[in-house]
């Protein structure tokens, strides 16, 4: 089935407001999990690490893994100004949790994140994302953007949707997932489906950007896992 691009930023307030009220946590929970099993599996060390969320969102990920490192610097990154304005208000309202004081919100675009006057070049110990990479109309420059923001040796986890083989499978996954969800997820789910990629294109984009260490894993009955090193 041929990927079917959708829009790359979430900005109608609606739509931010379905997601912010939306009940993630098995799946949230699961990809942290995940991210803590890849930094061991690494022997990852370093006690004060600056983590990226990349396409964070109303910040779900960015303040599970804020609370799991306390140590951390974590800068939750997203170009959408509605998603950085709930992500923020969040935040304010959980001044009193510590874990979060080192958590920052940043309004940017993965475009800028592939130059060299970027913010990050170089600075990342431990980049992620969950489910950004088939809003990005060209992946290529995703993975640039990994590059130049990456220390040597800098641990990913990326976690996106896998696109189905046919649209009866796209409408058999929503169903089975989103049992009684609101229409707007409905619909963004099954758009997202659409412009998700397939492990073999995930691959190819990886081997032009140059990367050697990341593998590509299916999971579950939609998720691709994108795990490994960068090494400059």
């Amino acid at each position: 089935m041929k990927r079917v691009t959708e829009e790359e930023l979430m900005t109608d307030p609606d739509q931010v407001k379905a997601y912010m009220e939306a009940d993630f946590s098995l799946s949230e929970e699961s990809m942290v999990n995940q991210l803590a099993e890849t930094l061991r599996n690494y022997e990852f060390m370093l006690e004060e690490p600056l983590i990226l969320d990349l396409g964070c969102g109303p910040g779900n990920i960015s303040e599970r893994i804020a609370s799991r490192w306390r140590r951390a610097k974590v800068y939750g990154i997203d170009d959408s100004i509605e998603m950085i304005r709930v992500a923020n208000e969040r935040k304010r309202l959980n001044d009193r949790k510590t874990s979060f004081k080192r958590l920052v919100y940043k309004k940017m675009n993965i475009s800028s994140l592939t130059t060299d006057k970027s913010l990050f070049k170089d600075c990342a110990d431990v980049v992620v994302s969950n489910s950004l990479i088939h809003h990005i109309h060209d992946p290529s420059s995703f993975f640039s953007a990994l590059i130049n923001i990456s220390k040597n040796g800098a641990i990913h986890f990326h976690r996106d949707l896998r696109r189905p083989n046919t649209f009866e499978e796209v409408l058999d996954i929503q169903k089975r997932n989103l049992v009684n969800a609101p229409e707007i997820l409905v619909r963004d789910f099954t758009a997202s489906l659409l412009a998700a990629h397939t492990c073999k294109e995930v691959e190819g984009y990886i081997e032009s950007a140059g990367i050697k260490n990341l593998s590509v894993y299916e999971k579950d009955d939609r998720y691709i896992d994108i795990v490994g090193y960068i090494s400059k």
